[in-house]
């Protein structure tokens, strides 16, 4: 009887070390979407950023060639 509650421990053990690392696991996943994330949310504002710089240039652009054309 000793031996079995021993072997259930060994396994009940191995389980709870299977479980840990499974969540450890996880974990490392959670962070590295979350860090995913930011760097996509980061990507987007630098894109906004440039469309805009991009949009005053070609204003700039146009309103350059009409004071060419009227010259």
């Amino acid at each position: 009887m000793l031996k079995d509650i021993e072997n259930f421990q060994r396994e009940k053990n191995h389980l709870i070390e299977e479980h840990k690392i499974k969540l450890e696991n996880q974990l490392k996943y959670s962070h590295l979407q979350k860090e995913t994330f930011k760097l996509i949310i980061s990507v987007n504002v630098q894109i906004r950023l440039l469309k805009n710089k991009l949009q005053f240039f070609f204003d700039y652009i146009y309103q350059i060639t009409e004071v060419l054309e009227k010259l």
